[in-house]
């Protein structure tokens, strides 16, 4: 019956406002209570990651049931026949790539399954390049909005265009001290609106549901969460048009850095030291890689150079980080994206940063749950599904990019189940009270019909004159008292439906209760009355709201069920950033 009032709350609310477990002062996110539920009652969850690079699109479904991932199916489109087109030319060309993909799953083995149930399942994506800025550096120990307002305004230095053009967004990964004064160390990332626009409008065409876009370094960041490895780490993410390099310690994102020295930079010196084309040095270097072993003279005088200068871009960010964190150790390197499978490349960066280097393998990590996956195919691509197996594991702790009121919708979404369920409790609650009420006019029925039965024996009693005159005044009394019970009935319950009829949109209900004691208040006559209490919000602009509570008393007032409204308490206050009037009535119920 409380369908209608559920469906007008706000779904901001804080999490105080939730009955028993979902208090806040429990100590527990909404991430990690959603996690530990999911856990204990055995629930899966499915993503897609979807890694849109410059030669390939990787696709990888991964369903999360408590702390083990299946692997369910993955897939590559080959794109690199995009090479050289505008980025509007090329997401035009991936969105049709797309759409064409949905539209004939059912007849490509390869990605059988992997859209099912598209509009239900999230797909998250990562954007990278030029549009796409990670800066890390120190600010004063501060918090909520004055650390927002703090990162953004020293942000503007370290960033190449407006902020104002871009979405921002920053994660505190540690504290520093600098000169004896404690500080805060922040990552900032900025992308251009441009960029972000490009890629909600791609999935917006294709009807994928995209509740979230990151970066490479964080999305790289769920890996490790979920292996744990703890250990003090590099990766690597050798990417056709990028590189990416990221520090972590304790499984925590500490640096991130991106280059431009990357996969096509090896091709193109190949091409340009042996004359081919590109296509021909990229099956070169594909073919040979940097063995020297039949290997063309121009293959590797191609290589090497790239080779070097991606080495001494790789050392010169730990050299900056151990810079700044003195007691840095680099256990090990991970690489990762399709060229860290070129031959010998992993050797040559281990000789010159004397650390242990080790291509990554994101499919070992994972539980194989389709017999249809070719083991030996995806074993061979591993490293080019890191950056997509990374993101169909999201953790909601990664940095996110999206629009406020994409964000907003997402908060929305995954508050929906919660709100079901306190609905659902709210039900119960009143059937419970409905049935308590019943109970107790059942018992005093039972007492009404006992008192009748006495005072008819009463009257076939001879009682002298004075005898008479008392017991006829308690007679009366009696009899009064049992005329007004028997007046008053138990409360309707299309009381509550009038309820659900008259809360307008911009009241948020909170709380019913509904007083039934022997000790409630008498009107004039005498007759006993039920007090309905009403609890909840008003929501609005500022200068609205007491003029809107105004409306809801009398609307209240005019109600056949309810009488005299009264309000108690009214308090105004702030919930996501947004103003609210708490107020608290007590109605008459008609007798």
């Amino acid at each position: 019956m409380y369908q209608n009032l559920l469906d007008r709350f706000r779904l901001k609310s804080r999490l105080e406002s939730l009955p028993g477990l979902l208090k806040s002062n429990m100590g527990l996110s909404m991430d990690k209570l959603k996690s530990g539920l999911e856990s204990r009652l055995s629930i899966s969850r499915t993503h897609i990651g979807l890694d849109i690079g410059t030669d390939s699109i990787k696709f990888v479904k991964i369903q999360r049931k408590g702390e083990s991932n299946h692997l369910l199916s993955y897939g590559i489109i080959p794109v690199s026949h995009l090479k050289g087109r505008s980025a509007e030319e090329r997401f035009t060309e991936i969105s049709e790539i797309l759409r064409t993909l949905l539209k004939n799953r059912d007849s490509m083995p390869i990605f059988e399954g992997i859209f099912k149930n598209r509009d239900s399942m999230p797909v998250f994506t990562a954007v990278s390049g030029s549009d796409v800025v990670i800066k890390s550096f120190s600010i004063a120990r501060l918090s909520g909005t004055k650390l927002k307002n703090a990162v953004f305004w020293a942000s503007k230095k370290y960033v190449p265009f407006p902020l104002e053009e871009a979405y921002f967004d920053f994660k505190v990964i540690g504290d520093t001290e600098e000169r004896e004064n404690k500080k805060k160390e922040v990552m900032v990332v900025a992308v251009s609106k441009q960029l972000i626009h490009k890629m909600l409008d791609l999935f917006e065409k294709t009807g994928l549901k995209i509740p979230g876009i990151t970066v490479t370094p964080f999305a790289l960041c769920n890996l490790f969460k979920v292996t744990e490895t703890g250990a003090s780490i590099a990766l690597i993410d050798i990417g056709a048009e990028n590189t990416s390099i990221a520090i972590f310690e304790d499984n925590n994102l500490r640096f991130a850095r991106e280059i431009v020295t990357s996969g096509n930079s090896i091709t193109e010196s190949i091409a340009s030291q042996a004359s081919l084309s590109f296509e021909d040095a990229e099956k070169l270097k594909i073919e040979h890689g940097m063995s020297k072993k039949g290997a063309p003279k121009e293959c590797i005088e191609g290589i090497m150079p790239v080779v070097e200068r991606l080495i001494n871009e790789i050392q010169r960010s730990i050299s900056f980080y151990k810079e700044r964190h003195p007691d840095f150790t680099l256990e090990r390197i991970y690489l990762s994206g399709g060229t860290a499978r070129l031959e010998g490349l992993s050797q040559i960066i281990q000789e010159r940063l004397s650390a242990e280097v080790e291509v990554i393998h994101a499919f070992e990590r994972l539980d194989i749950s389709s017999p249809s996956i070719d083991t030996e195919e995806f074993h061979k691509l591993a490293p080019v599904f890191t950056k997509a197996v990374s993101l169909a594991l999201e953790t909601n702790e990664s940095i996110d990019l999206l629009p406020s009121k994409a964000k907003h919708e997402k908060a929305i979404t995954r508050l929906l189940p919660l709100f079901k369920l306190f609905g659902i409790l709210l039900i119960l609650l009143c059937i419970f009270l409905y049935a308590e009420l019943a109970a107790r006019v059942h018992i005093k029925t039972k007492s009404l019909n006992h008192l009748k039965s006495n005072m008819q024996k009463l009257n076939d009693v001879t009682l002298n004159p004075g005898q008479i005159q008392v017991n006829s005044t308690q007679y009366k009394m009696i009899k009064e008292t049992l005329d007004k019970l028997e007046k008053r009935e138990l409360i309707d319950p299309f009381i509550l439906k009038e309820m659900t009829n008259i809360i307008p949109e911009y009241i948020v209900l909170e709380g019913l209760s509904i007083s039934a004691s022997e000790e409630s208040e008498k009107e004039r006559d005498g007759s006993e009355v039920g007090q309905l209490q009403i609890e909840g919000m008003v929501c609005g602009k500022e200068m609205d709201l007491e003029v809107e509570l105004l409306q809801f008393l009398v609307t209240l007032d005019t109600s056949p069920f309810l009488q005299r409204p009264v309000l108690l308490e009214k308090k105004k206050a702030v919930l996501a950033e947004r103003n609210i009037l708490r107020f608290k009535i007590q109605c008459k119920l008609e007798s």
